[in-house]
C-alpha cells in the first residue's frame, strides 16, 4: 500500500534559516531563563549578534574593558573584594560602600561629568543600560579614567596554582556560535 505523495522541493538556504531561527530562539530562552549572569543580563536581554560583531572588532584593551563591565568582572572594588584582591569594596571616588557596575555606570557622582559627557545625564537607571551603544560605554570609560594603566589581565588564585582570566571571552563565544552555524549549514 504505497501512496505516491506529492514531492515539494525545500531550499537548502530555507532549512538553515529556519534551523538558525531555532537555534537563536533556544538560547535566548536559556539565557532569560538561567539564574546567573545578572550583570550581563543589565546589557544583553537576548543575543545580539550586532552588538557581539561590535565588541569583536574592537582593539584588545577596550574589549577588556567593555566585557568585563558587561560581565561584572572587571577592576571594580566590588568585584576585587569578591575574588579577595582588595580588603574594602568601597568607591574610589565617592566613598559608596560597593563600587559595583551598577554604581560606577549609574550612580556614582564621582564621574558624573563623564557620563553627562558620554550619556548626556548625570544619572542612568540599570534599565537604560541594555540600550547604551558600545562607543558611548568606551568614551564613558576613558572619560573616567577608572581603568587607565588596567591592560593586563587578572589572575585568580585558586587553591592548587592559578588560572589566568581572559576577557576576551565573547571572542571565542563568537567563534562557537559561527561554528555552530557552519556545522548546521554543512549538515544540508
Amino acid at each position: 500500500n504505497h501512496c505516491p505523495g506529492i514531492s515539494v522541493p525545500v531550499y537548502h538556504r530555507c532549512i538553515k534559516a529556519e534551523l538558525f531561527q531555532h537555534f537563536v530562539a533556544e538560547t535566548n530562552a536559556i539565557w532569560k531563563n538561567g539564574a546567573g549572569n545578572l550583570t550581563a543580563k543589565m546589557f544583553m536581554k537576548m543575543m545580539d549578534f550586532r552588538r557581539s560583531e561590535s565588541l569583536i572588532n574592537l582593539p584588545r584593551v577596550d574589549l577588556t574593558h567593555l566585557t568585563g563591565i558587561m560581565s561584572g568582572h572587571c577592576r571594580l572594588n566590588s568585584h576585587l573584594y569578591k575574588i579577595r584582591r582588595i580588603s574594602d569594596p568601597s568607591c574610589l571616588y565617592c566613598g559608596e560602600p560597593s563600587e559595583s557596575v551598577t554604581h560606577f555606570l549609574c550612580e556614582c557622582l564621582g564621574v558624573g561629568k563623564a557620563r553627562k559627557d558620554a550619556f548626556g545625564q548625570n544619572l542612568l537607571s540599570p534599565t537604560n543600560l541594555k540600550r547604551i551603544k558600545s562607543q558611548k560605554l568606551r568614551r564613558f570609560i576613558d572619560a573616567s579614567g577608572r581603568f587607565k594603566g588596567c591592560t593586563r589581565v587578572l589572575e585568580i588564585p585558586l587553591v592548587r596554582g592559578s588560572i589566568v582570566v581572559f576577557p576576551w571571552y565573547l571572542k571565542y563565544v563568537n567563534l562557537i556560535n559561527r561554528r555552530i552555524r557552519h556545522q548546521i549549514s554543512s549538515q544540508f
